[in-house]
């Protein structure tokens, strides 16, 4: 996937990986202005009323949207999936935060960063079901294969630097190892998460074909 292509795809992620940021972007903003006291937080409200609104309320009924449009009940598999996929990029995000304070650390932030673009290509993917998507969101959330070729090259090449390993690690080190460790833990979540989603669907498509639907 070219540079370009690249950034159109992160520029078009899920609806809701849009709230979850917008939702960032504001507590961050909230926090800075709070230390300047009250008047700041008076100038926030005032720029606030001017600014378009990155709540919509349209989830107050219990449902939320998805990247094709389809709104579906806030407990359904794929929110679940989608949920846990924002709290690793966000845990890898702490990692890179951590790699970078370390001058001996090189390589790693950026390949972690490469990481959380591809993760938010995943989302969007998992954002767009089958079930409801055009020929053209499922084309443009389409996940290239070159991404499992890319992440396995990095680990062969980390693993050839490596002493062989001959006992279980116990988290910790340091505070970049143990952060990635914690971002280890979240990426195996995802994978159960996804995979009840996507074990949901099949079961929903066999019955509708099992009754004729």
């Amino acid at each position: 996937v070219d540079g370009e292509e690249r950034n159109r795809r992160i520029q078009q992620p899920s609806r809701i990986m849009f709230t979850v940021a917008g939702l960032t972007a504001s507590a961050v903003r909230f926090v800075r202005h709070a230390k300047c006291g009250a008047r700041a937080l008076s100038q926030t409200a005032s720029t606030s009323r001017q600014q378009p609104r990155i709540y919509t309320k349209t989830g107050d009924k219990g449902t939320s949207a998805l990247f094709t449009g389809e709104r579906r009940a806030k407990n359904d598999a794929v929110f679940e999936a989608l949920g846990t996929l924002d709290e690793l990029t966000s845990t890898i995000g702490l990692a890179i935060a951590q790699c970078r304070l370390d001058a001996s650390i090189t390589l790693v932030p950026d390949q972690l960063t490469e990481v959380q673009m591809m993760i938010q290509d995943v989302a969007s993917h998992v954002a767009t079901p089958l079930s409801s998507a055009s020929t053209s969101a499922l084309e443009r959330t389409e996940l290239p294969l070159g991404y499992v070729v890319t992440v396995e090259q990095w680990i062969d090449t980390m693993t050839e630097q490596l002493p062989p390993l001959t006992q279980f690690i116990l988290p910790g080190g340091s505070v970049p190892s143990a952060t990635i460790h914690c971002a280890r833990t979240v990426a195996s979540a995802v994978c159960v998460c996804v995979c009840i989603y996507v074990l949901c669907c099949m079961c929903v498509r066999v019955f509708l074909c099992v009754h004729g639907f």
